[in-house]
């Protein structure tokens, strides 16, 4: 058990630094890197952020982008596994004023292969020949199965019409991660991939979203508003 939970903490760590790395090259200040459970230090520098990106662990998702709208601190948010709080944080930060972010998947090209798999599931419902599932491929420090990815990716299918689709997953390393939707029949199968490559893909992305949020409205955001102003 504490080998894999320093797995997990390594993980998380290797997403803080490809952010702050693309975020340095892009000219931008590093005030503070907060870990977890570590907010009290005696120079308190995280309040002085413009915004702050949280990529931990489910278990903080919800006290974390509270403490940081608390503070009048707009929020991106990757940390997947925390939905059931959601709403009360989205509602606290209506209430706040506030601005954030939280999503599944930050990946400019995860986002495409959204709106493609989207597209695809409202064709295909049409043909009842077509089943459709998903399967995704993550290393072994995942922490949700499936994958918060795969769950968004589900839900986009099913509001076109589909329900029941089967989701499986593998944990194997190294596996940055990979996401499959197939529609079968009896004569054909057709498959959308996206399969990650490094986590800057991730990192890019949100750091794209923090200097968006940065200078939009007070307000709860879809990933694809920031990315793609829609």
């Amino acid at each position: 058990m504490k080998a894999e939970t320093k797995t997990k903490t390594k993980l998380l760590k290797k997403m803080g630094r490809a952010v702050e790395t693309l975020a340095l090259a892009a000219g931008h200040e590093l005030v503070a890197r907060v870990d977890m459970g570590q907010w009290e230090d005696s120079s308190q520098a995280w309040r002085t952020a413009d915004v702050a990106l949280e990529f931990t662990h489910p278990e903080f998702g919800a006290e974390h982008v509270t403490r940081l709208l608390d503070a009048g601190i707009p929020v991106v948010c990757g940390t997947t596994g925390w939905n059931h709080q959601l709403p009360d944080v989205e509602a606290h930060c209506r209430a706040l004023g506030g601005k954030m972010v939280v999503a599944s998947n930050f990946s400019i090209g995860v986002n495409i292969f959204f709106a493609v798999a989207e597209f695809a599931a409202q064709k295909m419902a049409a043909w009842p020949q077509y089943a459709a599932s998903i399967h995704e491929i993550h290393h072994t420090a995942k922490v949700d199965a499936p994958s918060g990815t795969a769950k968004t990716l589900l839900q986009q299918v099913e509001n076109q019409g589909y329900s029941d689709l089967p989701v499986t997953w593998e944990r194997k390393d190294p596996a940055p991660g990979t996401h499959v939707l197939t529609f079968s029949s009896p004569v054909d199968r057709i498959a959308l991939e996206h399969e990650a490559v490094s986590r800057d893909g991730f990192a890019g992305g949100a750091l794209f979203c923090a200097e968006q949020i940065v200078r939009a409205e007070p307000g709860v955001y879809r990933v694809e508003q920031l990315l793609f102003g829609r």
